[in-house]
């Protein structure tokens, strides 16, 4: 009884860590379309963000999500589980031993992605961290429950599962489950394929689209002046947002960008300049576009005085601008901020003097539309989505080497 308690627990806990995969297989598909999350625990939101997790380096492979593979392999465990479920002594231990090497394995992934979440893009993934706290709990009672006196034995007991036959000529009971297993991600890979193809369409014609925008532009050079800036300190790509804060658009941008630069922690810099479509403090508009516009980019300007521009830049991007003011600036004190001496600052000639600046270079590479992105001195317009930026990425990096 008791080792089929623990079988059950085996396929429970494969189940389970399955659906987390299938779940995060599917964000990561949303991702690339360019769907932002707004609520529950992969809201996006502070260090808890499943998002960038999925579009770093660590998230896909061979333009696949992780999420996909280990979604294959725990189905695969799962099915292991049920035949140590109904087998023998010497067949069930065979079958959780090739269990316990393949939570091994995924272990070892694990940590590594823990390292980049941790160390290098420094956001976390709830679900993620699910999988991998199931899939621990799972190695560790396997190696409990099989306790190896040696990893030769350890091994013998797994590859003997190979040795089994079914039937009078039968083939070897491992060698039907891995042929199982191979038709399973086989198919998987081949469904993330044309999921892909489905939800992104042409992505050669989008290469097409970015190379002929390259061709067709001789890139600029954008003022090194004393603006927000973030991520690689000698980056191969340098990306200048001319943005608005009260623009839908430009808040989607902030968001992808981040995506970027979660993907391309060391080749990729971002700096904020302002661009407000209001005409109350933009000469380059004709109308007030959007009436807080101004104020929202004179704070920047004094968030950027308090060494909290980015803490003030997503706060305002995540809430809205057409949040109230008191929902705003209670959490730009939560956010650490000093919201007292930001709304004065904005009152005061060397905010004004910098958004002017700001503007007037602006209008002097021709931006007239935000969100404009000048990406290694080239223009681009609007919300480019994770998957298209993810191409002129590559297309730029190709162009660097």
């Amino acid at each position: 009884m008791r080792q089929k308690l623990f079988c059950l627990w085996v396929v429970t806990a494969a189940i389970a860590c399955a659906g987390l995969a299938a779940y995060l297989t599917a964000h990561y598909y949303f991702v690339l379309k360019g769907t932002l999350f707004t609520g529950g625990p992969c809201s996006d939101r502070g260090i808890f963000d499943c998002s960038s997790v999925a579009f770093s380096e660590a998230g896909s492979l061979w333009g696949l999500p992780i999420a996909l593979y280990g979604l294959m392999l725990y189905l695969g465990v799962a099915i292991l589980g049920l035949l140590a479920l109904g087998s023998g002594e010497d067949l069930r231990r065979a079958a959780l031993s090739l269990v316990c090497a393949v939570a091994a394995c995924m272990t070892v992934y694990d940590a590594y992605l823990l390292w980049v979440m941790f160390f290098k893009i420094k956001a976390i993934c709830i679900f993620c961290l699910a999988t991998h706290a199931l899939n621990l709990a799972l190695l560790i009672s396997l190696l409990v429950f099989l306790r190896p006196v040696r990893l030769g034995r350890f091994l013998s007991d797994g590859i003997g599962l190979f040795r089994f036959r079914i039937g009078a000529g039968g083939m070897g009971l491992a060698w039907l489950i891995t042929g199982f297993a191979l038709a399973m991600l086989t198919l998987g890979v081949g469904g993330g394929i044309l999921t892909r193809g489905l939800i992104l369409g042409d992505t050669d014609e989008m290469r097409a689209f970015f190379e002929h925008q390259l061709k067709q532009q001789t890139p600029v050079v954008t003022a090194k002046g004393d603006n927000p800036s973030k991520g690689a300190t000698q980056p191969r790509i340098e990306i200048v947002k001319f943005s608005d804060f009260e623009c839908p658009s430009c808040r989607r941008a902030s968001r992808y960008l981040k995506l970027v630069q979660a993907r391309y922690p060391n080749e990729v810099s971002i700096t904020y300049k302002n661009f407000p479509l209001d005409s109350s403090c933009n000469a380059f508009v004709r109308n007030r576009v959007h009436l807080r516009a101004c104020r929202l980019a004179l704070m920047g300007e004094c968030a950027f005085k308090q060494n909290r521009f980015w803490e003030y830049h997503d706060t305002v991007f995540r809430l809205g601008a057409d949040s109230p003011v008191d929902k705003i600036e209670g959490e730009l004190k939560k956010a650490g901020l000093n919201v007292i001496e930001l709304k004065s600052c904005a009152e005061g000639r060397e905010a004004w003097q910098a958004l002017q600046s700001d503007v007037q270079e602006a209008a002097a590479l021709a931006v007239d539309t935000t969100p404009t992105l000048i990406i290694n001195g080239y223009h681009f317009q609007g919300d480019l989505p994770p998957w298209s930026l993810e191409i002129l990425m590559q297309l730029l990096l190709e162009k660097k080497t």
